[in-house]
């Protein structure tokens, strides 16, 4: 005998302009067993894991992720959106059952969260991946980490990529330039509020000189100096392809914006920069 299928899921297949049934559909899973308030201390499971349930045709529509937290890291948002938009919807979910695992500090191995596979599985999902990444003000755990650059270093289509306020460090800065080594779709990429100084200027620079189709670059609220932007601008020298450079709260003098105005006017194409709110303003 054939199982029969969810009405939700048949009407979705039928109609994926339906962003309020899907989300609907998400949800009533993830709190089968409880309710669905932020303040419930028991789910049946995260929106993500529901989300891995649904079907295959429906999965590979959605084209952007992104995984965000409020700065108390109290609660969890995960979202996504199709290319046509006419799907885009927003889940909530507060992981209150499991809120010490998803608020790991840096530096911890932690466990991997479900809404984490979710983002990866469609990096993964080659031709048919992600367009988009966003997390954001997240504390990932050594095993997230691990697991999204998995999904960065088999990603053959993500263009955007914003990874902010996750405190990634030097370290996992290099590890990151490492694994987007092989991407050739990357067009806009933000680390902006990472805890980022001038060790690491050579990864910066690294990126920069192998992403030749980079053309949006978000560096603001990294300690990265007057030595920073020298670095940063005679590597903008060999890259036709940056038009957008933000480097506010960076910590760059007077001096420094002297040295880089220097080095655009050696441009064939001066990119747009930001440099409001540094030491010289």
């Amino acid at each position: 005998m054939t199982e029969k299928m969810n009405p939700m899921i048949a009407n979705l297949k039928k109609n994926p302009s339906v962003d309020a049934q899907l989300s609907e559909f998400v949800n009533s899973e993830a709190t089968k067993g409880g309710g669905c308030s932020p303040d419930d201390a028991v789910r049946k499971e995260s929106p993500g894991k529901a989300f891995l349930d649904l079907p295959k045709d429906l999965i590979e529509r959605v084209k952007s992720i992104a995984f965000e937290g409020d700065f108390k890291g109290s609660r969890d948002f995960f979202r996504f959106s199709t290319v046509n938009r006419a799907f885009a919807h927003r889940l909530q979910s507060n992981f209150s059952a499991g809120q010490n695992q998803s608020e790991a500090a840096p530096g911890s191995t932690g466990h991997v969260r479900p809404e984490m596979r979710v983002l990866v599985a469609r990096l993964s999902d080659s031709p048919l991946g992600l367009d988009n990444v966003t997390i954001r003000d997240q504390h990932l755990s050594d095993a997230d980490f691990e697991m999204l650059l998995s999904g960065f270093e088999r990603s053959r289509s993500v263009r955007r990529i914003c990874l902010e306020g996750l405190r990634l460090g030097n370290l996992r800065f290099k590890q990151l330039v490492n694994a987007l080594s092989g991407l050739n779709t990357l067009e806009e990429l933000s680390v902006a509020h990472n805890f980022l100084t001038q060790v690491a200027l050579p990864d910066i620079v690294r990126l920069i000189d192998e992403h030749q189709q980079l053309s949006i670059l978000t560096l603001n609220s990294n300690r990265l100096g007057d030595d920073g932007v020298k670095q940063i601008f005679r590597s903008l020298l060999k890259s036709q392809a940056i038009r957008n450079i933000n480097l506010q709260y960076c910590g760059i003098s007077s001096s420094g914006i002297a040295i880089a105005k220097a080095l655009m006017n050696e441009m064939p194409v001066c990119p747009e920069v930001n440099f409001k709110f540094n030491d010289f303003v």
